[in-house]
């Protein structure tokens, strides 16, 4: 029984063939409820692993650090969120991000500006400008991808996203339904692709991406604890991680983007994990995937059924998923 019961620790690795910029393999499928089943096209490598040294989740300051690096310029309040029942039916992103019913500004005396800048690694910078919306949270989309952050005392707030598309179009949204949407010209995201996970609230999920051969904690181990960010003025090597969204307003939104170039020949094997917490125990958590591949996204639901409390400290990590196989963990 104990056996069965910590067979909870799956393993599920995507490798990426760089050298086509396309997934080796289509790893999730639409709307798919991780079970243990067992896949017509193959069966599931599982691995017995307890937290350790050897797993590569994060420990809470580690994303932390990494988004002080890029994210949000805003002093963060540290409110306690409000945590909400999920549905049964898997949850649409884009209904969390409306908030309500969208509304045109028309308030001339208190206009929100939105201002985008391309910046290398085919990165957009944002900066919102928003008098009449300060100390708000708002929700930031682009492509499939949707993150929270929050204005400061005066409203503002700067921030940045990894463009998916050349053509990149992005929106603000906030609480009363007031938006307004941007576009810019992101030609350096051809060069490019990206992988990426997004939750809400303690729904997480960590990726890490292991490039030539790297193991965990090894030189080329991509991860929120170490996300090879690109340094201004120096040749970007490889590829790295972007850690997005604020979650320190309710309901956050949250996210993790590896990004790698599109044309290089190395083999990287991408990794995503759920540790199993508190919050998360005896109950499902839900996400989504997206995978760019030459300006084509494609979103993709995760739904992972947790182990029940006592399996508390352990993780959770999918391995050579095939397109129509269902994984969960076994009580």
């Amino acid at each position: 029984m104990e056996l069965k019961r910590r067979l909870s620790l799956v393993v599920a690795i995507m490798s990426v063939a760089l050298g086509s910029g396309h997934l080796v393999q289509n790893v999730f499928v639409k709307s798919a409820k991780v079970t243990l089943a067992k896949a017509e096209t193959g069966p599931v490598d599982i691995m017995l692993v307890a937290a350790g040294p050897n797993v590569a989740t994060p420990l809470a300051w580690a994303r932390k650090e990494a988004q002080a690096a890029i994210s949000f310029a805003v002093a963060k309040t540290d409110p306690t969120p409000n945590l909400f029942n999920l549905p049964q039916d898997p949850v649409v992103f884009a209904e969390f991000a409306a908030g309500g019913t969208a509304k045109p500004n028309t308030a001339k005396e208190c206009p929100v500006k939105l201002d985008l800048r391309a910046e290398p690694s085919a990165m957009i910078a944002v900066s919102i400008v928003a008098v009449c919306h300060a100390n708000e949270r708002v929700v930031l989309r682009h492509a499939g991808l949707a993150v929270t952050g929050k204005t400061s005392a005066i409203g503002s707030l700067t921030t940045s996203l990894p463009a998916f598309e050349a053509n990149a179009v992005v929106s603000i949204r906030f609480a009363d339904g007031e938006m307004v949407e941007t576009k810019l010209a992101v030609p350096d995201a051809a060069f490019l692709r990206r992988f990426g996970v997004q939750w809400l609230d303690e729904d997480a999920f960590q990726l890490n991406a292991f490039e030539n051969g790297a193991g965990y904690g090894e030189i080329g181990h991509i991860s929120a604890a170490d996300p090879n960010r690109p340094l201004a003025g120096q040749l970007q090597k490889g590829g790295f991680l972007s850690v997005l969204g604020d979650d320190g307003v309710e309901q956050p939104m949250l996210a993790e983007v590896y990004t790698y170039p599109a044309d290089a020949s190395a083999t990287v094997q991408i990794v995503i994990e759920a540790a199993i917490t508190k919050g998360t125990c005896a109950r499902d958590i839900l996400g989504e995937t997206l995978a760019d591949a030459g300006g084509d996204v494609t979103i993709t639901d995760l739904v992972l059924t947790m182990p029940d409390c006592d399996a508390i400290g352990d993780i959770l990590v999918l391995k050579n998923l095939d397109t129509d196989l269902k994984i969960a963990s076994v009580n």
